[in-house]
């Protein structure tokens, strides 16, 4: 998580936009398999208050529902970047009222190997 200038940060200002970030690199040594089961990203990012989720990376985006197969070769990495809270297709735009927030970060599955599950990430708007 980062500012749009691409400096770490934690707190930012209510209507200001956020940079998401999540990779992963291939350090197996063999050609890694993954399967997206859209036309979509193979990254999804969720920014939720509490329980409730108040923006994605897909918001208001439309995916064809077919099963695309990809694959990371050795020493490859592979992730998606996000500005948020909005995407160019919501309608209408959010600003995250002050508060405390959390991202989560949902990555597609590999048939050789695990991936851990990424951390959610605190954050908070203030005025």
């Amino acid at each position: 998580m980062a500012d749009t200038s691409g400096h770490q940060r934690f707190s930012f200002l209510s209507g200001e936009e956020f940079e998401l970030g999540l990779m992963v690199s291939n350090t197996s040594g063999k050609t890694l398999t993954y399967h997206v089961g859209s036309s979509g990203p193979v990254v999804i990012f969720q920014i939720l208050q509490g329980d409730s989720v108040v923006a994605t990376s897909v918001d208001g985006y439309a995916f064809l529902m077919v099963v695309v197969t990809g694959h990371i070769q050795p020493g490859q990495s592979l992730g998606e970047r996000w500005r948020g809270p909005n995407t160019p297709a919501r309608n209408p735009q959010i600003v995250l009222d002050p508060g405390p927030y959390t991202v989560r970060a949902s990555f597609v599955g590999f048939d050789e190997v695990e991936i851990e599950p990424v951390s959610p990430i605190a954050f908070s708007i203030v005025q």
